[in-house]
């Protein structure tokens, strides 16, 4: 069976489930349901996962590799636009960005997280796997946060690279201090 597949069946398994449940799906719901398929995608079924994944919205989806309900971490999305900023440009990098800017939190054993990168490394060497991923994150909402540090903070290093003013702006932002914040590290 192909990885496409799979993963078709395993969309057919969640909308069924929906269905069998008497519930229909609310756009919020939609949401979440794209971003499972969209982590399926990138790291496989969660049955064959080291770690757990919960959603913004509390869904959980637990591990069985090893004893049932201990994954070593779990890998916490704040929002599906966090999900999406974090894995569609794929780089440590962007993972690491993503967690230092609360897009998303690791709970558990830190050094286990390394699986993360481990899972997502070897499933994306797959053309089609990582095309089929990228058009199920472009899927998800986005809140068009950029997460380059110069838009983040507009004044950062603008201008020519060394014009006399934007090398005086630099000196002042680093020298310019005050004797309160030396007088901290002197023995005074």
């Amino acid at each position: 069976m192909s990885a496409d597949a799979k993963v078709d069946g395993r969309r057919a398994a969640i909308e069924m489930d929906a269905r069998v449940a008497g519930r229909d799906l609310a756009p919020r719901d939609r949401v979440v349901e794209k971003a499972r398929a969209a982590v399926c995608a990138l790291f496989g079924p969660p049955r064959s996962r080291g770690f757990a994944v919960r959603y913004w919205d509390g869904t959980d989806e637990r591990s069985s590799i090893g004893v049932p309900g201990a994954a070593a971490c779990t890998l916490v999305f704040h929002s599906a636009a966090a999900l999406r900023r974090a894995f569609l440009r794929s780089s440590e990098l962007h993972l690491s960005e993503a967690y230092v800017r609360g897009d998303l939190d690791i709970e558990g054993n830190l050094e286990s997280a390394a699986a993360v990168l481990d899972a997502l490394r070897g499933r994306l060497a797959s053309p089609r796997t990582l095309a089929h991923a990228t058009r199920l994150l472009l899927a998800l909402p986005n809140d068009h946060i950029s997460v380059r540090l110069r838009d983040r903070q507009p004044g950062l290093h603008a201008g020519l690279r060394h014009s006399r003013q934007r090398d005086r702006a630099a000196v002042r932002s680093h020298y310019d201090i005050g004797k309160d914040f030396y007088a901290l590290w002197l023995d005074r």
